[in-house]
């Protein structure tokens, strides 16, 4: 899959070729039109949360920013090992709200409304069959939400560091071959340098995964993000990031494999609000091959 509509990114052109996003890429064009409602008051960069962060700006986070957004996607190719489907995944409503309870500390809401598997081939004799599910069928149902605490007390000359601490609710069932059905924590290190103009932040640690469909059975993985943050101009902002997991055992169960994504998006201020379009590719069988979305917030700053 290659190339993509003006001003969206490779992954979206190859998808609408073929005539799979329909009245998708409809959809995602409608969450852009919202903000042009906004007024065109730019913003310090430094005191913005941002919607759909691999991880937030933390070093330059002040208590009492709060950002609340929506948007569309469209992943090519994802893979869903417990049912053994594979298809074009569509996530509508995926929200996100975080706050700044205190300076370089951030409370985060993640979670999909609606997700349709467009389904393109299903493997054989899965741990998980899904009844009448075949190539060109089309499942639904609720994504995963998860809730996130990242923080950043300390400090060494430019270098902010802390901790990070998540949990993913299981709102997506396997009965649904999207989803696992599990409840997932992760926690580790997070740390971040830079300031207004540019800033890189991260996080590493551990993935305690369920296993699904079986009971009492965990796996640890190591779990991974990283974003660079760019302001080129006072409304506008890049960034480039990464963010995954990595099973290194030498038995890995089905549920528990690898997921990767890299991804290159950029925002645009008008007033409060903020339009913001991502590319991705995927690097791993879960994470598919090629992944686009758009979607809008709103922000309040507390600088």
């Amino acid at each position: 899959m290659r190339g993509c509509p003006p001003g969206v990114g490779p992954p979206v052109k190859a998808i609408a070729k073929q005539g799979r996003l329909g009245t998708h890429t409809k959809m995602i064009a409608g969450a852009a039109a919202l903000v042009l409602a906004g007024v065109a008051t730019p913003f310090p960069v430094e005191t913005q949360l941002r919607r759909g962060a691999a991880i937030q700006p933390l070093a330059t986070v002040a208590g009492g920013d709060f950002v609340f957004g929506a948007g569309v996607s469209a992943r090519r190719d994802a893979g869903f090992p417990l049912s053994g489907l594979t298809g074009d995944l569509y996530s509508y409503a995926a929200l996100h709200a975080a706050y700044g309870f205190a300076d370089r500390a951030v409370f985060e809401i993640t979670g999909t409304l609606a997700s349709v598997l467009r389904v393109e081939s299903a493997g054989l004799e899965p741990p998980a069959p899904v009844e009448g599910a075949g190539p060109g069928s089309r499942l639904t149902d609720v994504g995963d939400f998860e809730l996130a605490v990242t923080f950043l007390p300390g400090r060494l000359g430019g270098l902010r560091f802390g901790g990070y601490l998540a949990a993913k609710l299981p709102n997506a069932t396997e009965a649904s071959g999207i989803g696992t059905n599990t409840t997932d924590v992760t926690f580790g290190g997070a740390g971040a340098w830079g300031g207004s103009e540019w800033q890189l932040t991260w996080r590493a640690g551990v993935s305690i995964l369920q296993v699904p469909a079986q009971v009492f059975e965990q796996s640890d993985v190591f779990a991974y993000a990283a974003e660079w943050l760019w302001s080129p101009a006072g409304s506008v902002r890049v960034a480039v990031g990464t963010r995954g997991l990595a099973n290194t055992r030498p038995t890995v169960r089905v549920g528990t494999e690898d997921t990767g994504e890299a991804l290159l998006s950029g925002e645009w201020r008008l007033g409060n609000w903020v339009l913001d379009i991502t590319g991705g590719r995927g690097y791993t069988t879960r994470s598919g091959s090629w992944t686009a979305g758009a979607g809008v917030a709103y922000r309040i700053t507390n600088n």
